[in-house]
């Protein structure tokens, strides 16, 4: 009884001969979880020509509990190039932006922009990553370099992918004299 569709590798029963024990093993399917019943019976069969003997039925309930996934979202190639004093930089950088499988649908999920220290001095409106995926920042006055950020997605129940990498390159222009 209970939902097969939550096993990768169906239930089976493993006999160790050596210490007269058995373990239930199985592999459950990516992103399953919900109630599962077995009933097992033990057969043994002898190979010395006397009858196989069994077990009464035994159940089993596993409950296989769910787990929030961490989010993720496909970004945008690097560089993010922009020149100097070009204003608001403004554009989307994260797409296809999910909380996890099904049934963490009704997440949220958040960027955190980490911004190594010293490199703030590139920016006067510091990069971040909206709920929508779009990156906005606005380099400062006559600044230029490149920075590497790591961005990380988080969902709405604290799950956090794995950081990625956001780097802005910010070309120097010839500004004229005066």
């Amino acid at each position: 009884g209970g939902d097969s569709g939550l096993f990768a590798t169906a239930p089976s029963a493993v006999i160790n001969s050596n210490n007269n024990t058995a373990s239930l093993v199985f592999v459950t399917a990516p992103d399953a979880n919900g109630r599962a019943i077995f009933e097992t019976v033990l057969t043994d069969i002898p190979t010395d020509g006397t009858l196989s003997e069994s077990t009464s039925p035994r159940t089993f309930t596993r409950l296989i509990n769910a787990v929030n996934d961490p989010p993720t979202f496909d970004r945008a190639p690097n560089p993010v190039i922009v020149d100097e004093d070009s204003g608001l930089y403004f554009a989307v950088w994260a797409t296809n932006i999910s909380p996890g499988p099904e049934d963490e649908s009704d997440q949220t999920v958040q960027f955190d922009v980490s911004i190594p220290s010293g490199a703030e001095d590139l920016f006067s409106q510091l990069p971040e990553v909206a709920d929508d995926g779009s990156l906005r920042f606005i380099p400062a006055r006559d600044a230029n370099g490149t920075v590497d950020l790591m961005v990380t997605a988080t969902d709405s129940d604290g799950a956090s992918g794995n950081p990625d990498l956001l780097r802005i390159q910010i070309n120097p222009v010839n500004d004229p004299p005066v």
